[in-house]
């Protein structure tokens, strides 16, 4: 909102820039995919934090107005229900860099998305059966690894401790756990085999829908490859995952 040289207010308009536009295509892309498999079957919608940038970090392509930060997170998540049957909402507690001290951000989406789906709920860390198939889900879990070499061997060591917690407890492991807060995207398949009997949990840490700003350059060491996108979770005889997700290299690139 700015002020005219003669004291009337106005808003202005709101442009996004390239990136903003790339990943809103990445967007509409997941959510066409998402609908022809889905037709008219209920859905269910997990998001996984982080609703809000915050304050904390500060992004050049994010506003510093709360109001502003609000109604984007408003309108990005507005699209999945005008296009797809959601049953039920679950929004999860992120980082508080990112949700603040009060989880306000959290706090304030899931009170405006019950407006249009009651079944509306914020949470820390969700269990969800389906038929029997568990799916456990959170923000904060596994990275896929710090080099190359080493991809995917700490969501197997994270995936075989929350097994065997589990199956000591008496307990059915989870057949799908996703995680977020990494702004990676990988896939680990663990089996354990108790008592004559196996057992498969499933890791994905899910993409995000959003850039990689100069922070994230710098906790990452110079990340230059970045996916953005989303997943589905096709629940029958068995879990099928479909994905809308693209792997970008954002290094410049010169040939002399």
């Amino acid at each position: 909102m700015d002020i005219t040289p003669d004291g009337e207010y106005f808003e202005e308009p709101v442009v996004l820039n390239a990136e903003q536009e790339f990943i809103w295509d990445v967007r509409k892309e997941a959510l066409k995919g998402a609908k022809k498999i889905a037709k008219k079957q209920p859905v269910t919608f997990l998001h996984l934090g982080d609703v809000v940038q915050g304050f904390k970090h500060t992004a050049k392509y994010v506003s510093a107005s709360p109001y502003a930060q609000q109604c984007i997170a408003n309108k990005n998540v507005e699209p999945v229900f005008d296009t797809l049957n959601v049953e039920r909402t679950r929004f999860v507690y992120g980082t508080m860099a990112h949700d603040g001290t009060y989880h306000d951000g959290i706090r304030a989406i899931t009170a405006h998305t019950k407006g249009f789906c009651p079944d509306t709920k914020m949470l820390r860390h969700g269990l969800i059966d389906v038929g029997g198939t568990l799916i456990d889900y959170s923000h904060h879990g596994s990275g896929k690894g710090r080099r190359t070499w080493l991809k995917g061997n700490e969501m197997r060591y994270y995936t075989k401790s929350i097994m065997s917690q589990e199956l000591k407890r008496g307990r059915k492991p989870p057949d799908v756990m996703l995680r977020g807060h990494f702004h990676g995207f990988h896939w680990e398949t663990v089996r354990e085999r108790i008592n004559n009997q196996w057992y498969t949990t499933e890791l994905i840490l899910v993409p995000s829908f959003c850039g990689l700003g100069a922070y994230g350059q710098q906790v990452t060491r110079s990340e230059y490859m970045i996916n953005n996108g989303a997943i589905m979770l096709d629940i029958g005889d068995r879990v099928n995952v479909h994905d809308w997700v693209i792997e970008r290299d954002l290094r410049t690139k010169e040939v002399i």
